[in-house]
């Protein structure tokens, strides 16, 4: 799968979500933020998703206001800001749509990528919808 939106891997160049967050960790946007341990264990009492915004995949933390990049191939999810407290610091899994590629091929023809965004849940053909109403043309999906 090739994806063209930005991710974790293109993002932060990282093969694994474990690469992510050590990096995000010894690179910390607030240098006196304290640096947690290295998540192990994975739980199952919570689920993160994909979503789209401005341009890039990335996993809305489901327990504080962060967010970081989506990975594509580590489906694994650990907020830097939290360390995902709720479920004792342990990696939640992240959902990917069924589609992204096809999501990415109608956000694609915006030709701002402010305005590239994608909600989870959100159905394809209201994104063909809003293209049509914003003049983004070059795709369109038969209903």
């Amino acid at each position: 799968m090739a994806l063209s939106l930005t991710t974790a891997e293109s993002g932060y160049g990282y093969d694994t979500m474990e690469g992510v967050v050590k990096w995000l960790w010894s690179n910390p946007p607030e240098p006196s933020k304290p640096k947690g341990a290295h998540p192990r264990e994975h739980s199952t009492d919570a689920v993160a998703h994909a979503i789209v915004r401005q341009s890039r995949w990335v996993v809305l933390c489901p327990w504080c206001p962060s967010a970081q990049y989506a990975h594509f191939a580590d489906k694994r999810f650990f907020c830097v800001e939290c360390g995902n407290a709720a479920v004792e610091g342990k990696w939640i899994s992240v959902e990917w749509p069924p589609n992204p590629e096809e999501i990415e091929l109608h956000l694609a023809v915006r030709s701002d990528p402010e305005t590239r965004g994608w909600e989870w849940g959100e159905p394809i053909a209201d994104l063909a919808v809003e293209n049509a109403e914003h003049g983004a043309s070059g795709l369109v999906i038969a209903k």
